[in-house]
């Protein structure tokens, strides 16, 4: 199954996508999660990232094409994936499609999720995630037992740049 979840964020397209995993058993793929990655390990991308990231901005999208394309050679990828927020913009559209043409396949589905824009407002200023096994958390629909606290690891919960 090769799937694209679209939607702008807090909306829920990574916990659907977490879903359709276990169902699947295929890769989720989000390029916000790689970036955030990639910044948390301070590597050169996500040096550069942190910057773009933290002024609002979106990350350019040859960066973001070339994230996504060295991820889907990966040996999980060959039955199939789940891109979670990608593409956002028509280059990247370009970009996926050539890619999918030249290994000789496309897209199954793609669902678009949409929500008003005070609830997304709501899921955003009251998600949280563990800043050491990036479980998620929100404060009012799945608050952690102990303020603060991760219930799975005891990690610190923080609130993500993008969501403030």
């Amino acid at each position: 199954m090769r799937l694209i979840l679209l939607g702008p964020p807090g909306v829920g397209k990574g916990t659907q996508a977490k879903k359709l995993v276990a169902v699947y058993g295929i890769p989720q793929i989000s390029t916000g999660d790689m970036l955030r990655e990639a910044v948390r390990k301070g590597t050169p991308l996500g040096r550069q990232a942190k910057v773009i990231m933290e002024r609002g901005d979106l990350v350019p999208d040859d960066v973001v094409i070339g994230i996504v394309a060295e991820r889907m050679k990966d040996p999980d990828c060959q039955r199939g994936w789940i891109l979670d927020g990608f593409p956002r913009t028509v280059e990247q559209a370009d970009a996926l499609e050539k890619m999918l043409r030249g290994q000789g396949t496309s897209v199954e589905r793609v669902l678009s999720f949409q929500m008003a824009e005070e609830g997304l407002v709501a899921r955003l200023a009251g998600r949280r995630s563990c800043s050491s096994c990036q479980a998620a958390f929100h404060l009012v629909s799945n608050p952690p037992k102990r303020e603060g606290i991760c219930d799975l690891c005891g990690g610190s919960l923080v609130q993500r740049d993008d969501d403030r």
